[in-house]
């Protein structure tokens, strides 16, 4: 169950970039969901800075 707060979407990647993704999430004891997730919001936040 996910918060109300929360929407769960689908993202198609390639397999690649999928095993890189579960290593940096692994190096950052983090989920995958989790790790992608604050690569987002990373993303958004440094983007509306500009």
């Amino acid at each position: 169950m996910i918060k109300d707060t929360n929407t769960r979407i689908s993202v198609t990647v390639s397999k690649d970039n999928r095993d890189k993704l579960k290593e940096l999430a692994k190096k950052e004891n983090r989920s995958m969901s989790n790790m992608v997730e604050h690569l987002i919001t990373s993303y958004i936040e440094r983007s509306s800075k500009k």
